[in-house]
């Protein structure tokens, strides 16, 4: 069950996983839609209770699975909002659907910056995606990026000089663009969910 951290805030969610082991609650950051078009089924993919839609990521690292079924693909909240003036307002999505997310696992990392790159074996309308550290060394084209606001700006512009292969030293070195990163991310860590 997935209910809005804040309901003008599409990417954020609280989460409820319910198993015979117990009842697991965490914040989960939404990365993108895990629906796309009808994959061929397979004998293999036949049996296996996975959707033919499910546009597949795959994490090496960090990879939760309930049975079958992926931990990080989650349904979306669905808004019952108590005004039509609310109704207009909120940004959630009104079609029910899953998607890719960030649990708790992710911001406990050393990594702050995490990239969701094409698989091999993605074509249009039948992606496939790999979410990695941006720290991997990996030749593949990036999709998408997720950052954490809790990231401090010396450790952000290091991640994203590795990720794309120039010195972080020019950005560290310049004084005028640390202090606008650092008021940047003063705002941004403490920013409060109702704003």
């Amino acid at each position: 069950m997935t209910v809005p951290a804040y309901r003008q805030n599409g990417r954020l969610r609280w989460v409820t996983l319910r198993t015979d082991s117990g009842i697991r609650r965490f914040l989960a950051y939404a990365l993108l839609d895990g629906n796309g078009g009808a994959r061929p089924r397979n004998e293999k993919s036949t049996y296996s209770g996975i959707s033919a839609y499910v546009r597949p990521l795959i994490c090496n690292r960090h990879q939760p699975k309930m049975n079958q079924h992926d931990e990080l693909l989650l349904p979306t909240p669905l808004g019952w909002p108590p005004t039509e003036k609310d109704l207009r307002e909120t940004k959630l999505d009104k079609i029910p659907h899953e998607e890719w997310c960030l649990d708790d696992w992710f911001p406990a990392q050393k990594d702050a910056c995490w990239v969701i790159r094409e698989a091999n074996d993605s074509k249009p309308l039948q992606e496939s995606f790999l979410l990695m550290s941006a720290s991997e060394p990996s030749d593949r084209p990036v999709f998408f990026i997720a950052l954490f606001a809790e990231t401090e700006p010396k450790q952000l512009v290091h991640e994203l000089a590795v990720l794309y292969k120039v010195s972080p030293d020019a950005t560290l070195e310049s004084s005028d663009t640390m202090e606008r990163l650092n008021a940047l991310y003063e705002k941004v860590r403490d920013f409060p969910l109702a704003k």
